[in-house]
């Protein structure tokens, strides 16, 4: 059930964070066309358990919007085979190709994925 304050964040209050925070991503599907999204990057975030309790130390988690336009759905995500290129380190020359490993969780019209 989505709520009041769901919807509101969804259309005004994460492209507000996207304007401060947000960075060009490039979302590289399994299948279909690789297109720009901006995204929220936490670089070296911390160690976190995947399914299964397995074990799982992200490189990056990416903040994007659950919309196969702005960013990417929740349907469309394929994660262990869909890919994402971002830069390592801000400032760096070149990005890097990761895949995406764990939809850590979706609320208020957000995606939040754990690269490795």
């Amino acid at each position: 059930m989505t709520t009041a304050f769901d919807s509101l964040f969804a259309s005004a209050g994460f492209p507000v964070l996207l304007d401060q925070f947000g960075e060009s991503l490039t979302y590289h599907p399994l299948v279909g066309s690789s297109r720009e999204i901006t995204g929220i990057v936490n670089r070296d975030p911390p160690t976190q358990y995947g399914p299964n309790d397995q074990v799982i130390k992200p490189m990056f988690t990416v903040r994007v919007h659950n919309d196969s336009t702005l960013g990417i759905s929740s349907a469309e995500l394929n994660d262990g085979g869909d890919e994402m290129a971002l830069y390592e380190r801000i400032g760096d020359a070149s990005t890097v190709r990761v895949k995406i490993r764990v939809l850590n969780s979706q609320d208020s019209g957000v995606l939040n994925l754990a690269l490795v």
